[in-house]
């Protein structure tokens, strides 16, 4: 069996092999239609030395956007979990090692599975055994800038208000991107979010972080970066903690 195709008696290890090393998309498409047609679980699981992967979690963690679309079409499970309690959206986010035909077209994949997942009822509000949502992978997602997160944190607002949730550590997405320093995420996620991440919020989280003695560095560096964009911010920044200090 090459990669560019895969034969009409293939194994359940081929396809998942075709959809990961395929080197042609439209193939790839038709392999796993065909591996269907044919009376094989739309939901078939395959094993990979690691944990457990659907169909369609394989077609997202690979990028694979034609075979998410069909698969999702032909009734795959949006919601179905791994054993590490992870959805197809969870695997849209994944950093993937695969060889895609541009590698720099990964972000703009990303968001068009996630758009077509949010058109077949995928819980956004799912969180895997770490706590987390899908805000939190895309808020510290080393593949897409702050741009396309954006983007992409606009098609989750279509959803419900996981942007509350906070996982078992109690590190909301907000929080998760000043440990990280992406300064750049976390005034995006407060511009998209004002309701929810108001100043008056964060800056009781940033007072809150500094009290149970986080890395000072970053939050300082977030304060700066906060201020820097934002006048009145500023103010209300150095009056809450002129209030707070001691």
């Amino acid at each position: 069996m090459t990669h560019d195709s895969v034969h009409d008696g293939c194994e359940v290890s081929d396809i998942f092999n075709e959809i990961q090393h395929g080197k042609n998309e439209s193939n790839i498409f038709v392999a796993v239609r065909n591996y269907v047609q044919r009376g094989n679980n739309v939901d078939q699981v395959f094993f990979n030395g690691e944990t457990d992967m659907s169909l369609l979690q394989a077609a997202c963690f690979f990028r694979r956007t034609k075979t998410v679309g069909w698969l999702l079409k032909a009734g795959a499970g949006v919601n179905l979990c791994d054993s590490k309690h992870e959805t197809a959206l969870f695997y849209i986010m994944k950093n993937s090692n695969a060889k895609t035909e541009n590698r720099q077209q990964d972000p703009e994949r990303q968001i068009r599975m996630m758009k077509m997942m949010s058109l077949h009822c995928a819980n956004f509000q799912h969180q895997n055994l770490n706590g987390e949502t899908i805000l939190h992978l895309v808020a510290n997602s080393t593949e897409c800038n702050v741009q396309e997160k954006r983007m992409m944190v606009r098609i989750i607002k279509t959803q419900k208000d996981v942007e509350l949730l906070e996982n078992t550590s109690n590190s909301n997405a907000l929080k998760t991107a000043v440990m990280n320093n992406l300064q750049g995420v976390v005034r995006m996620l407060m511009d998209e979010y004002k309701d929810t991440y108001s100043v008056e919020y964060v800056m009781q989280m940033l007072h809150n972080m500094t009290r149970v003695n986080d890395s000072q560095k970053r939050i300082e560096e977030t304060i700066k970066t906060l201020c820097l964009a934002d006048v009145t911010m500023m103010k209300n920044f150095c009056s809450f903690f002129m209030k707070n200090s001691t």
